[in-house]
């Protein structure tokens, strides 16, 4: 290590082994800003929620609303117990995750429980009858978007199956 090296040769002034006690101190620091649990799993599921937080009312409409949306990037659908699931369409999931590989997308939301497998098949698009056209969409669930598994303490993550204790 470099901070050992100078030591050693008299130019850094510390005692032997300082520098190895910073470089760990630093690296403690670095881990409990980075968080934890999958960072790349956190981030697009951070992001997803992002741009709901961001556009919201912009973006989306209720799908029983013929409201006309500049760059729409989908509906959304109330049940009965007032849960929200966010219908992307593939345009605007594309957009909410920019950076990533879709595909990596889709993986993560679905292991994280925010966007179900549906049918045999275990594809996550749907087909929603809006204003009466068949539209191909992401059902994300609002719920599970912003509890987000991977770092919610009594959750466990759906890839490793570890329950996250309270921090």
């Amino acid at each position: 290590m470099a901070g050992e090296l100078a030591t050693k040769y008299g130019i850094t002034g510390w005692d032997r082994g300082e520098a190895e006690k910073a470089m760990a101190v630093c690296y403690e620091g670095w881990k409990e800003l980075r968080g934890r649990g999958h960072a790349e799993q956190m981030q697009i599921v951070e992001r997803i929620s992002d741009f709901i937080d961001t556009h919201g009312d912009s973006r989306f409409s209720a799908i029983d609303n013929g409201i006309l949306i500049r760059d729409r990037a989908g509906w959304y659908r109330d049940d009965s117990l007032g849960r929200r699931t966010y219908l992307f369409t593939s345009t605007g999931l594309r957009e909410a995750a920019i950076g990533f590989d879709f595909s990596r997308v889709l993986e993560v939301l679905q292991a994280e429980g925010v966007l179900p497998g549906v049918g045999a098949s275990n594809r996550q698009a749907i087909s929603v009858k809006i204003s009466g056209q068949a539209r191909k969409v992401y059902p994300v669930n609002g719920e599970m978007l912003s509890k987000n598994p991977s770092v919610t303490p009594g959750y466990p993550n759906i890839i490793t199956g570890v329950t996250v204790e309270a921090f």
